[in-house]
């Protein structure tokens, strides 16, 4: 399989996970594609989309939606459909395209969706990504069916470090 995919409860340390081991690898500038998903808190908790290099909100980051405090979901579609696939086409070649992270917002981002199945389909491309234990739907059916998943554990989060560099190395 060319996506990994990890998995766990919320908070355990998925994506502190994928940037250390994005920090680990010597990519090639161009050869990184993807993006993440950062949360903001206020009155409510944004979420934005940020490119894959990026590790703070900007002004060139995207709200894909937000969550009240009765939990909540207000999602825009849009914003994963436009600039989610946007960034992963772009750069246009890439050999690691990272996906942080797929939840139930995307659930109604059809033309996403058919971006993140098309980029795992591809056989010069690594996917690397997180998926939430909740995440339901079409998308998270197939990634769950189309991936390796990696459980994050609070007893097994360090340890897996070592481990996934090198599985990322030695699938790029």
């Amino acid at each position: 399989m060319r996506s990994i995919f990890l998995t766990g409860e919320k908070h355990i340390g998925k994506s502190t996970l994928i940037s250390k081991v994005l920090a680990s690898l010597d990519l090639a500038p161009g050869s990184l594609a993807g993006l993440r998903s950062l949360s903001v808190l206020s009155a409510q908790r944004d979420v934005y989309l940020v490119r894959a290099l990026e590790t703070e909100v900007s002004e060139t980051s995207v709200l894909a939606g937000s969550c009240k405090a009765s939990h909540m979901i207000q999602s825009r579609p849009a914003a994963f459909d436009e600039y989610g696939s946007w960034c992963l086409a772009n750069p246009p070649f890439p050999s690691l395209i990272l996906i942080d992270e797929i939840g139930n917002m995307e659930r109604d981002a059809h033309v996403y969706a058919r971006a993140v199945i098309s980029a795992m389909q591809r056989p010069d491309v690594l996917v690397l990504g997180v998926i939430q234990q909740r995440a339901s739907g079409e998308l998270a059916d197939y990634i769950r069916s189309h991936a390796k998943l990696v459980s994050v554990t609070l007893e097994n989060r360090d340890r897996l470090l070592e481990d996934l560099v090198r599985l990322v190395k030695e699938s790029l």
